[in-house]
């Protein structure tokens, strides 16, 4: 593969050198600018500008040469967002002027975006999620403490499930000590330069996932993104305690905050009031639901959000089959499977004989269990051969009445 080509410069006054060709122009000043973040020369900062080089040739390359730490969001390919695209969301989801959307250029930076804006993924508005932040949206953000544009597809489902359920049981906005006790947040293992991060749901095991049936990847989100300012946090004029940051954070573990008893209890009342059968994505997160738990406009429910959303339940339940059509076909392709009875067959009512004939058929072995009469006592044959094998036989009469206890 060959290596990727400079095709331009921009300083950080705006002025560009080259041409799309590589030529000596841009090499040269490419060659006296420092990139490093490390500090100026001695000569100071005027002789030594910072700059930005745009290449060409693999798209998973810095669009942007930050001046600190690089991130995996520094190195996506092309954007896919148009500027239609934009005033679609803002119809469809009711965005206000107030809130500053627009496209980023390759050359900017989007795990360091200028002062006042903040990388926006435009697909977690299918989760729920609406500019301005919902109230409880925002102080979860602000207590976790990493950028928006850091969180994978399945935190937004698990935020947006927890914040839905509590309203739909009629039990306010959950805290952020609730929101813990309920989901882990950490580092996603991914193979680019890191940043991402995600929701994994607490003791799913013994308590069952909060919100179920969540997919296990969602391809192509980070190709539609989009650079926020203006009021995105908080509707103008409503005062905000703690702020969300709008930089990348270098992501790891958090500290589990601890939940109180009045707040355990009050996870309890809300999933005996909101039972697991409704809280199923995607279906649990479409609009009648966020507009029963008061997240979202009434205005948002039209004919065309109802289409669209039948549509995304129809694909949802074609993956699920596909899954699990796969996982049945893996198990029977695990060899010493012991086949299970029938849909129409009570364990219950099947005799001993019965269940050893299919446990031995399953295995593909042809004992006397499993293709002649039962075995008795006395059988030296078989005996013989299982002492040799270092095998402790062990005898048993199928035909004999049970023992009286």
């Amino acid at each position: 593969m060959t290596a990727p080509v400079p095709l331009a410069v921009v300083y950080a006054d705006g002025r560009q050198a080259g041409t799309g060709v590589p030529g000596v122009t841009s090499v040269a000043r490419q060659s006296e600018a420092s990139t490093s973040g490390r500090g100026e020369s001695a000569a100071g900062p005027s002789s030594r500008p910072k700059v930005s080089v745009v290449f060409s040739g693999n798209p998973r390359v810095p669009m942007g040469v930050p001046k600190e730490h690089l991130f995996g969001v520094d190195y996506l390919p092309p954007n896919m967002i148009t500027e239609r695209d934009i005033a679609k969301y803002r119809r469809e989801y009711l965005i206000p002027d107030s809130v500053k959307m627009r496209i980023p250029i390759p050359t900017e930076s989007l795990s360091k975006p200028k002062d006042g804006e903040v990388v926006f993924f435009t697909d977690v508005l299918q989760q729920g999620v609406r500019l301005p932040l919902q109230p409880a949206v925002q102080k979860i953000l602000a207590m976790i403490g990493y950028a928006p544009g850091q969180f994978n597809p399945n935190f937004w489902v698990a935020l947006m499930g927890v914040v839905t359920a509590f309203g739909m049981a009629g039990q306010g906005e959950p805290a952020y000590e609730q929101f813990s006790h309920l989901y882990s947040i950490t580092r996603s293992k991914t193979t680019d330069h890191g940043g991402w991060v995600q929701a994994n749901c607490l003791r799913a095991a013994e308590r069952g996932h909060f919100v179920s049936h969540v997919p296990t990847s969602q391809k192509s989100w980070r190709n539609r993104r989009v650079l926020l300012s203006g009021d995105w946090e908080s509707p103008s004029g409503s005062p905000v305690r703690f702020h969300v940051p709008t930089t990348f954070q270098i992501a790891g573990k958090l500290k589990q905050p601890v939940a109180t008893q009045a707040e355990l209890r009050q996870i309890d009342q809300v999933r005996a009031r909101v039972p697991a059968v409704e809280r199923e994505y995607p279906q649990f997160l479409f609009t009648a639901n966020l507009v029963k738990a008061q997240l979202v406009n009434p205005a948002e429910m039209t004919d065309e959000r109802r289409a669209a959303e039948k549509k995304r339940l129809s694909e949802s339940s074609k993956r699920r089959l596909m899954m699990g059509l796969q996982g049945q076909k893996k198990k029977k392709a695990q060899p010493g499977s012991v086949p299970m009875p029938s849909a129409g067959t009570d364990v219950d009512n099947q005799s001993l004989s019965e269940r050893l004939h299919q446990m031995g058929s399953g295995s593909g072995q042809a004992g006397p269990a499993a293709s002649g009469p039962s075995p008795r006592r006395g059988a030296p044959a078989e005996g013989t051969s299982s002492r040799a094998a270092g095998k402790r036989v062990a005898m048993v009469d199928l035909d004999a009445e049970p023992a009286a206890k």
